[in-house]
């Protein structure tokens, strides 16, 4: 009997656990307040792949909560191409920021109200990566449409056995 207790009282402590949690990430702040603190711009001098890309003063700033293809890999070029058209020549807002073990700065980045991370999300040139970060409820559904409307990498253009000219994949496909 007090067996039977004892496992009843441990299902209630983990459900009341769950619920706390999901209490707490449902009511935690999706965006950091400013309290009307004017957000410092930054120029983009130059666009070094999808998802990095520097600063005037020479800091290399990386999107967060992204990862785009490597260079050199399918759809590498295009993810560049399309942030460059996003950024480059533009004032852009780092929110969220931090540095990463690779000395790049990390952040939300945004061109006045676009939030260019979800944008490169939204046109299937990038993957969410496992970053903490304010806005993955955004970026979760930005994928979840990209990958259902199969864009970019979920095209499965860069999978095809007869890849487009400009993909330089080599791949041994053995049995054809």
């Amino acid at each position: 009997m007090f067996r039977k207790i004892g496992v009843f009282l441990l299902g209630i402590v983990g459900i009341a656990s769950i619920a706390l949690k999901i209490y707490l990430i449902k009511t935690r702040p999706t965006s950091l307040p400013t309290n009307n603190i004017i957000l410092q711009q930054f120029n983009v001098a130059s666009v070094i792949d999808g998802d990095t890309f520097k600063i005037s003063d020479g800091r290399r700033v990386r999107l967060m909560g992204i990862d785009t293809p490597e260079l050199r890999r399918c759809l590498a070029d295009e993810a560049k191409e399309k942030l460059t058209t996003l950024i480059l020549g533009k004032n852009v807002i780092l929110k969220d920021q931090f540095s990463d073990p690779y000395g790049r700065i990390m952040a939300n980045v945004f061109v006045g109200d676009d939030y260019i991370n979800k944008e490169m999300i939204c046109s299937g040139l990038a993957r969410m990566d496992y970053y903490e970060n304010p806005h993955r409820g955004e970026l979760k559904i930005a994928y979840a449409q990209a990958r259902e409307n199969k864009l970019g990498i979920f095209s499965g253009i860069c999978t095809s056995l007869n890849p487009p000219v400009s993909c330089t994949i080599k791949v041994r496909v053995h049995g054809l």
